[in-house]
């Protein structure tokens, strides 16, 4: 193992894990990124393109509502006064995006999902999903040459962050 015991490891005894308390794997809940609001958003692969390919092909789109929308539970819709097909806006501290809502059980109340891959030009005014990402870098994972702490292209690196940041959700 590419560690420096040379075995599987857990525990990283480097001075910056030890200040952040994290020299053994814990659970941190998530930073604000984005702002104090109460929704957070997912994204993910979509089931009707890969990345942005497809994605405005007028065969595939008749497979979905043909247009960029925001899951969210039946619970958060009706607190904000939001029905099923509404033109509604996703926004927090960083930006906004303007889509359809498409309410679902399959939302836990808290959450709202967008698949990415939308296109830009695809959004009524130009601001899609990446408008309100707002990407927190943690500072250990500029630790490097250390054991197996190492940087190499798509390994241990300071990264974007496009989940978990938090939102609200507004008719339009």
């Amino acid at each position: 193992w590419p560690t420096l015991t040379g075995r599987q490891q857990f525990y990283i005894d480097h001075d910056w894990f030890l200040e952040f308390g994290e020299e053994l794997p814990v659970h941190r809940d998530p930073p604000k990124m984005g702002g104090n609001h109460p929704l957070r958003i997912s994204s993910g692969h979509t089931r009707w393109g890969i990345h942005s390919q497809w994605r405005d092909n007028p065969i595939m789109l008749h497979l979905q509502r043909g247009q960029p929308i925001v899951y969210i539970s039946p619970e958060d819709a009706k607190t904000r006064g939001i029905d099923d097909g509404d033109m509604v806006e996703v926004f927090n501290d960083v930006g906004r995006y303007r889509v359809q809502a498409l309410v679902t059980p399959a939302m836990q109340p808290g959450q709202v999902h967008t698949y990415h891959g939308w296109e830009t030009y695809m959004f009524k005014d130009g601001h899609s999903h990446a408008s309100i990402f707002a990407s927190q870098v943690k500072p250990l994972g500029f630790v490097g040459n250390y054991g197996h702490l190492f940087y190499l292209p798509m390994y241990y690196q300071p990264n974007n962050v496009d989940k978990g940041t938090c939102v609200d959700v507004r008719k339009a």
